[in-house]
């Protein structure tokens, strides 16, 4: 019997201390959040304003925060941009964002945080949590501006969520919800009628040998929208490692004007599935606007029949 006894607590005790731990870990700092695996760079929480001239006149300025960048391929290369230097025309883009050129109250414009014109992020809480199969950042966020009453105006929760690498592959889930403060609280993107860009973008380093694909197959950026589908891949295999990437943006069926339409762009700017484009969408305050993205980096190499398997994977979530 004591045998027996002393068998089971031998089992327990090697149990409890085999358990695996998470390869996940987060840093902070003063400026934000860092996320590893396996003690490697995955992306970094930009939380802390960055001051960015935004114009050509000494007073545009403008103060960015809360995003992704850099956000490192499996590599541990940097594959996003903030603040390029070498582009006059978007100083404002920030790695991996979501945000709106348009955004009313009541009809009337209050802001813009595209450019962060009369408009600020104030980061509520920064939670985290790893576990053997995922690490998360909780972020809540206050929507504010001078121009509106009460000055904040709209509450974000988005939840970023990171699966440890498998075969290659790393998967990125984004879930952004949204809710007014006030009523008749409206975003939309540019306001011309052949862009329309804004919500979720990505500025990604570009390769002149860059492929952009959707489920039919190749695609070529234009000035306008294009319409791939629910999702668009950005390839780099014909450049070496450790520079070599590969990145898909999926867009989720429950996105209300799924699927978007995309900007997408082969030199110096972001790429974008358009939410909710040119035409004004209200924010509601009795429940919340659900936009729910992922990113797969993968080393730029994946087949067209493999994205579309994963995707209807993601789509079912």
């Amino acid at each position: 019997m004591r045998l027996i006894v002393l068998s089971i607590i031998v089992i327990l005790f090697t149990s409890c201390n085999t358990k695996k731990e998470s390869p996940f870990s987060f840093v902070r700092n003063e400026q934000g959040v860092e996320l590893l695996e396996h003690g490697r760079k995955v992306f970094f929480y930009q939380k802390t304003p960055v001051l960015v001239q935004t114009g050509e006149q000494p007073n545009q300025k403008h103060l960015f925060n809360h995003y992704i960048h850099p956000l490192y391929n499996l590599e541990g290369a940097i594959i996003t941009e903030a603040q390029p230097e070498n582009d006059k025309w978007h100083p404002h883009h920030r790695g991996i964002f979501w945000a709106w050129h348009q955004i009313e109250i009541a009809g009337k414009p209050i802001a813009d945080s595209w450019i962060m014109k009369d408009f600020s992020y104030s980061i509520n809480s920064i939670k985290t949590s790893t576990s053997n199969n995922s690490a998360t950042l909780i972020l809540d966020v206050d929507w504010k501006s001078a121009n509106a009453v009460p000055e904040t105006f709209v509450t974000e929760r988005t939840l970023i969520t990171v699966h440890p690498i498998e075969e290659n592959i790393r998967l990125i889930d984004f879930d952004i919800e949204l809710r007014a403060n006030v009523p008749e609280v409206t975003i939309a993107g540019s306001k011309d009628t052949i862009k329309g860009y804004g919500g979720f973008s990505a500025r990604i380093k570009l390769a002149d040998s860059m492929m952009f694909r959707g489920q039919a197959g190749v695609l070529k950026p234009i000035l306008g929208q294009v319409k791939p589908g629910p999702w668009v891949d950005f390839a780099t295999p014909e450049l070496s490692k450790p520079n070599r990437y590969g990145l898909v943006i999926f867009c989720h069926p429950s996105i209300p004007n799924f699927p978007s339409p995309w900007l997408l762009r082969s030199k110096s700017s972001m790429q974008n599935p358009a939410f909710p484009g040119w035409n004004k969408f209200e924010i509601p305050m009795d429940t919340t606007l659900k936009l729910r993205y992922r990113l797969v980096v993968y080393d730029g190499n994946m087949s067209i029949a493999d994205i579309n398997s994963m995707y209807n994977n993601y789509k079912n979530k």
